[in-house]
């Protein structure tokens, strides 16, 4: 079963993955240190953060330590042993590093590790791609062992390159109990995913989580996605969040909330070209929330998203990922105040 239910005996907790707080430039809120990123993750209001950990095993440790000391949880980024580029160098250094992270990370009680591989390389070369997402399939059945030894699961990101289509297929071949979906919820239209559809299709087999929110507005290429606060965008978060809950109720809920505008460009041959796997039901829906976006900028229900570029995310941010840890604490609650379907007749009698 792919559902992480047994696995732990707690409650969901919400956290802020590191880029949230260190940017495209790597210092926009905090810098890329784990122990400054740990601090100022408390001071946000976070249960946990997730984030790449350093090399050395005692500084591993370390970080643990430290994250225990204030009471959040360290979930740990990993690369799996392959590189698009085939270089042998970075395979044997990732493969090192994915062993000595499950070694220490399992000495601390974790159960999920975040996995993000790509930056759109799928649309430098489609077939390419796909080949290389046919050989992720062998490499995580080879790591599998290790895996379950350890009790844990990786959470595959649909970050610029896996869609959830290609990542349910190969947990479907490895097994749920080691392999899910690290579902950014922001990124489904970035892959031309139709959001609703994709976290239901997600959502039994999600391992690790990027909330993000977010919107479509028409560009003359297909078109552009700002991120918004969580529950002001288009992704439905309240309900992504119930269905996650759903299946995983003891899965942390990671927000991942930044800056910089993302381009869909979905009007683009070489753009669909890289995605056989769309449906026309995703391109149309792409199209729809573009054109309902477009009507939230006419009515100025969102603000200009090119003016909110120019504030520095160093001065928005904080509050805003205050808040989105917020909202979420506020969606477990609903979600925990309300009984299934099936026993909502029985709790009123």
């Amino acid at each position: 079963m792919p559902e992480g239910e047994g696995r732990r005996a707690r409650v969901p907790r919400v956290g802020l993955d590191a880029y949230s707080l260190t940017g495209p430039s790597g210092h926009e809120i905090c810098d890329r240190d784990v122990f400054r990123l740990l601090r100022k993750t408390k001071e946000l209001g976070a249960d946990g953060l997730q984030a790449a950990l350093p090399d050395d095993a005692a500084a591993i440790r370390d970080a643990f330590g430290r994250a225990a000391e204030l009471d959040l949880y360290l979930e740990p980024y990993v690369h799996l042993p392959l590189h698009w580029q085939g270089d042998t160098a970075v395979i044997e250094r990732r493969e090192r590093k994915f062993h000595l992270t499950c070694q220490i990370a399992a000495e601390h009680g974790v159960c999920a590790l975040h996995c993000a591989m790509g930056a759109r390389e799928r649309f430098q070369a489609p077939g390419r791609w796909k080949e290389f997402v046919a050989a992720t399939a062998p490499t995580l059945r080879r790591l599998a062992p290790v895996l379950r030894e350890r009790g844990m699961r990786i959470g595959l990101e649909n970050h610029w390159d896996y869609t959830t289509y290609e990542i349910v297929q190969i947990a479907e071949q490895v097994g749920g109990d080691v392999v899910g979906v690290g579902l950014d919820t922001g990124n489904l239209p970035i892959l031309g995913e139709a959001p609703e559809r994709a976290i239901a299709r997600a959502a039994p087999w999600t391992a690790t989580t990027h909330l993000k929110d977010v919107y479509l507005f028409s560009t003359a290429h297909g078109a552009a996605r700002p991120i918004v606060g969580l529950g002001e965008g288009q992704m439905g978060i309240a309900n992504a969040v119930a269905a996650i809950a759903k299946h995983q109720p003891a899965i942390n809920f990671t927000i991942e909330d930044h800056p910089v505008i993302y381009p869909v460009e979905y009007f683009e041959p070489w753009w669909l070209d890289a995605l056989p796997e769309l449906t026309t039901h995703d391109i149309a829906e792409l199209a729809r929330l573009a054109r309902e976006g477009d009507r939230w900028l006419a009515e100025h229900r969102v603000s200009d998203p090119h003016a909110a570029e120019l504030v520095p995310w160093s001065i928005r941010g904080p509050a805003r990922l205050a808040a989105d840890v917020r909202a979420v604490q506020q969606m477990l609650r609903h979600v925990e105040a309300t009984p299934p379907v099936g026993e909502r007749g029985a709790a009123k009698a």
